[in-house]
């Protein structure tokens, strides 16, 4: 599927997928081409940046399209909490926090790392899981305190510093 090459151009651009890929691989047949590969801390906390930020807009402009339409709504929140999880975990890859992949945990550590209130994270969380339900008005007012977090994080990745 990769050729070496390929790999060895692409891991600056990459480093979250390689990363995933580095820790989850295995070889059936042939050379290891993960194991071995070297992922700089600053490419991956760049791209953590970029996918927070990219995130953060497009949650708003689709937000614009989907407000009135409570279904939709709730579709936008729980597919855009899927997407931020292997952003979090290779935030605590960049505290050294390597290999959790229980979405509590992770939301409980990047509290914890970043001394940053996951509290709506979990609201999130539970609302995908089914396990709480909103009106059209609290699902606004929870999609708005996402929004707000989400912005908060970023500007807390924004600022950490790799030496």
């Amino acid at each position: 599927f990769l050729e070496p090459e390929y790999i060895q151009t692409s891991v600056d651009s990459f480093p979250i997928e390689f990363l995933d890929i580095k820790n989850q691989n295995k070889v059936l047949y042939g050379e290891d081409f993960f194991s071995n590969l070297n992922i700089d801390s600053k490419n991956l906390r760049l791209q953590c940046e970029q996918e927070i930020k990219g995130k953060l807009i497009r949650l708003r402009q689709h937000f614009l399209e989907v407000r009135d339409f409570p279904e939709k709504l709730e579709k936008l929140l729980s597919s855009s909490f899927a997407s931020f999880i292997p952003v979090w975990r290779n935030l605590l890859r960049l505290k050294n926090k390597n290999q959790i992949h229980n979405t509590d945990e992770i939301l409980n550590q990047i509290e914890k790392e970043f001394g940053f209130s996951t509290e709506v994270f979990k609201k999130v969380w539970k609302f995908k899981k089914k396990e709480l339900k909103f009106n059209s008005q609290d699902l606004q007012n929870l999609f708005a305190d996402y929004l707000e977090k989400v912005r908060e994080l970023a500007l807390k990745v924004d600022k950490i510093r790799i030496l």
